[in-house]
């Protein structure tokens, strides 16, 4: 019997076990994480020791300077600030508002060293014997900018050329350059850490929670910046897609990257899309946006769980399993923002229709989770086998955005991961 079916056959002997499952899949080779937010990845004890010249306010706001309300970050009690840095404890009442309210909290420690949390982010992966991130980022000044330029601009109706060359005359060709500048500073803080580290990739978003022009000078930007870095591998959208703005302004939304991708047809796309359910959108229409997003040309979909209330979710099946589009798994998220327990997550249907799927984290820190609690959550709630979680880690590198190069260098690497995973002297096997 070969390792790897030894390995199979204790796999298939430890499923009713969660120590032994976590065990397992610690040691696991996980490839890649490519659905993942940087700004959830930070670690609370984390942000606590680079936190010293930071000042904060009870509920956990960071600031970078003195204002009313707050007190400088060491002068509250450390377990009960760490509290407000995860949703561990969080109430039932209000979780997605809750869950999106935490990222403005934190965001301050990040601005102005992206290279080193980027890099503490790859550590965290590689500790997790996972290979590759591709985690979403942006520039909040950058966003800022763009704000006050688009302040004004009327989306009745959609002027997509006009606010093309509105960005132009106020000089978004030199905010882009301006932000590419902090990409390869951000970059070359990354390579310079020393030590085992994930490899790294990009994806740029644009907050979907913004009026339409606001939304577009987002995604422009994107677009350009995706164009033109190496390290920024395809454009997303974030946001609550239940808010109140981003349901209103969806149609538009979406008819702003059928534009762009026009513009910037090389340009890869991912989207969050479908991560709705019934009651979360109050009495508001569904506007499938799975098949929406499909259409546009994403070749990845986020979330996915709103599959049932799509119009022909057959065809967004046939089209996922037929274009290879693959479904980002987020079991842990999913529970937590929409209250969808895995054992009722559709992936199932995904998997029946040989939609290809990958398993992530979303944001690993923030929910407490891993990508191996992931892979530990799933095994619980499916039937897969060894050679399933074993596809699904070559999954998240076969359908990243890195190139083709990339790639074939990052699944050697992992072929050789699992060769030493099971056939090491301490084999899982002989525990």
């Amino acid at each position: 019997m070969s390792t790897c079916s030894k390995t199979a056959q204790y796999f298939a002997s430890i499923r009713s076990s969660a120590k032994a499952l976590t065990a397992f899949f610690e040691a696991f080779p996980k490839g890649g994480d490519i659905h993942h937010h940087a700004l959830g990845a930070l670690l609370p004890e984390a942000i606590w020791a680079k936190g010293g010249r930071f000042w904060a306010n009870a509920e956990g706001q960071l600031s970078a300077s003195a204002q009313p309300g707050f007190l400088p970050l060491y002068s509250y009690n450390k377990s009960e600030m760490l509290a407000n840095w995860s949703i561990k404890g969080a109430s039932k009442e209000g979780r997605a508002q809750q869950f999106f309210n935490f990222f403005g909290k934190i965001a301050p420690i990040f601005q102005g060293q992206e290279g080193y949390w980027l890099g503490q982010i790859a550590q965290q992966a590689a500790a997790e014997n996972i290979l590759y991130v591709e985690t979403l980022i942006e520039a909040p000044a950058a966003r800022q900018e763009l704000w006050s330029w688009t302040q004004g601009w009327s989306s009745q109706p959609a002027n997509f050329e006009g606010w093309t060359q509105s960005l132009l005359h106020y000089g978004i060709e030199d905010l882009i350059q301006e932000v590419l500048a902090e990409i390869a500073g951000w970059q070359a803080d990354y390579q310079a850490l020393e030590g085992p580290k994930a490899q790294l990739g990009l994806q740029w978003y644009a907050v979907r929670t913004y009026p339409l022009p606001m939304v577009f000078a987002q995604l422009y930007l994107a677009f350009q910046l995706a164009q033109q870095s190496d390290w920024v591998l395809a454009v997303n959208l974030v946001g609550p897609e239940h808010a109140e703005l981003s349901q209103a302004e969806f149609e538009g939304q979406m008819q702003a990257l059928r534009y762009l991708k026009q513009l910037f047809p090389s340009v890869s796309l991912a989207l969050h899309a479908g991560e709705l359910r019934p009651d979360i959108l109050a009495g508001r229409p569904y506007q499938n946006p799975i098949e929406q997003a499909i259409q546009l040309g994403a070749k990845r979909i986020g979330h996915g769980v709103g599959l049932p209330l799509e119009r022909d979710a057959a065809a967004c099946l046939q089209m996922m399993k037929e274009r290879a589009i693959p479904l980002e798994l987020l079991l842990t998220s999913n529970a937590f923002i929409l209250g969808l327990p895995a054992e009722q997550h559709p992936f199932s249907t995904y998997l029946a229709a040989e939609v290809p799927i990958v398993l992530a984290s979303d944001d690993p820190a923030l929910l407490a989770t891993s990508l191996s609690q992931e892979y530990c959550l799933l095994a619980q709630n499916s039937q897969l086998s060894y050679e399933d979680f074993k596809q699904l880690s070559f999954n998240s590198i076969r359908y990243s955005f890195l190139s083709e190069e990339e790639k074939e260098n990052l699944e050697q690497e992992l072929k050789k991961a699992f060769l030493s995973f099971e056939d090491r002297k301490i084999n899982p096997i002989n525990h």
